[in-house]
């Protein structure tokens, strides 16, 4: 299948929600796309199984760069931007004249800030949520920046369009800019959990700088 009436220009990023139903993609053209499936894998119906469910013209004033869903809430999803900011987003599906719509709503978003660089905004080049269960409706998201720097949030995780408990990300750890890289990441991913008990998480990270590295991050009571 193509995937059509998505995009205008360059696809940036894309990802799957847990749950397999739902496509995001992401573009140059600033616009975020959710794609549902419509049929169940391996069906042989001669109907496309992905179709536009959703579309957010201007998600962001710049390119976005990455999407991602929470790997625990198949109707909750990040996105970052050139502009600096990381958004979050809620899935919300109702009946509308007899047909299902899907909604993508933006709920809460933050601008990842800079220690000892005057604030700066830096693009947002990546976002990935970790593979935690949602604790009190907060989720860990881990950023990477243009510059190298890599951070980890506390995140507000409100699916199915519930944003009455929304609250305001907060900075969970900053990593030491020595064991940082010094290039644009160009991709962050979490190594899938082992154990419910296990109390640290292994996060990956590339760059344009022309390495790969590998951190163990603790995750405290």
């Amino acid at each position: 299948q193509i995937l059509k009436g998505g995009h205008r220009s360059t696809v940036t990023s894309l990802a799957f929600s847990p749950d397999g139903t739902f496509l995001a993609t992401s573009g140059k053209d600033r616009r975020l796309c959710i794609w549902k499936r419509q049929l169940p894998d391996g069906s042989s119906q001669d109907i496309e199984p992905f179709f536009l469910a959703s579309a957010v013209d201007s998600s962001h004033k710049r390119i976005v760069w990455s999407v991602h869903f929470c790997p625990t809430e198949p109707t909750v999803l990040a996105s970052g931007s050139r502009d600096g900011n990381v958004k979050f987003w809620t899935l919300s599906e109702a009946m509308v004249d007899g047909v299902l719509h899907t909604e993508a709503i933006e709920y809460a978003k933050f601008v990842p800030t800079l220690e000892a660089v005057d604030n700066k905004v830096e693009a947002v080049t990546s976002v990935a949520f970790a593979p935690l269960q949602p604790s009190k409706s907060q989720g860990l998201l881990a950023v990477g920046l243009e510059n190298g720097l890599i951070q980890l949030w506390q995140v507000p995780i409100c699916p199915n369009g519930n944003t009455d408990m929304a609250t305001l990300p907060v900075v969970a750890a900053f990593f030491d800019p020595n064991i940082c890289h010094i290039g644009s990441i160009s991709k962050i991913g979490w190594k899938p959990q082992e154990s419910k008990e296990a109390r640290h998480l292994t996060l990956a990270t590339c760059s344009s700088d022309c390495g790969s590295r590998v951190f163990r991050v603790h995750i405290l009571d």
